[in-house]
């Protein structure tokens, strides 16, 4: 799970400074960048308790699981950006109706 989770929070972080190269000044990319802090924080913390969880295991998957939902989060935001103006609260095309 650690290596799921730190090849992920490197792509997210690869993400957010393209998204900052394009529009440095979205209000958006604060609250990226802070899920951003909050899960790499939990990642420090499983990483430096150094037996990644041996006394502890269900704790430490527990705080690699959050950590993996705050870049989910965080990855959401960057992606609602980029999101078609058509698109309902869904995600679906508005201009097709529903069955």
């Amino acid at each position: 799970m650690f290596a799921v989770l730190y090849s992920t929070l490197i792509e997210f972080i690869l993400d957010i400074k393209s998204a900052k190269a394009k529009d440095a000044n979205n209000p958006q990319l604060a609250l990226a960048r802070d899920y951003q802090r909050k899960a790499q924080f939990r990642l420090d913390f499983v990483e430096a308790e150094n037996s990644t969880g041996f006394h502890a295991p269900q704790e430490a998957a527990r705080i690699l699981a959050d950590s993996i939902n705050l870049v989910r989060k965080g990855q959401r935001i960057l992606l609602e950006r980029n999101k078609p103006k058509n698109r309902d609260s869904d995600g679906l095309d508005s201009r097709f109706p529903r069955e």
